[in-house]
């Protein structure tokens, strides 16, 4: 084989790349001396990772299948009540119907 056909294509990048461009790195690396592993960090690293996954699956969860939340309240400001007019035709016999109406609430301070 030829010994170009040899080199990846980063090798090949790398050779035409002028020599200031080859020496830039964007993410220089820390010092080894830096860097300390633990098993305790190890363990919270995955602790986390596990927190992470179960908050995920539960709003996929719900996301996918859902449940309804009912929440109701009733409001006793006099200003939020609102007047209802139903106008009705009935197609059946006086003697048959029957009506019955609550008077509204008092419009007085609560």
């Amino acid at each position: 084989m030829d010994s170009q056909e040899e080199l990846s294509l980063l090798d090949k990048i790398d050779a035409v790349a002028p020599t200031p461009l080859k020496s830039f790195d964007a993410f220089p690396k820390l010092p080894a001396t830096y860097r300390t592993r633990s098993s305790e960090r190890g363990f919270l690293t995955l602790f986390i990772a596990f927190i992470a996954f179960l908050l995920v699956a539960n709003d996929i969860g719900e996301f996918i299948w859902g449940w309804p939340d009912f929440e109701f309240g009733v409001d006793h400001t006099p200003a939020s009540f609102m007047d209802v007019n139903v106008d009705l035709i009935v197609n059946m016999p006086c003697r048959c119907t029957n009506t019955d109406l609550f008077p509204p609430p008092p419009r007085g301070n609560y």
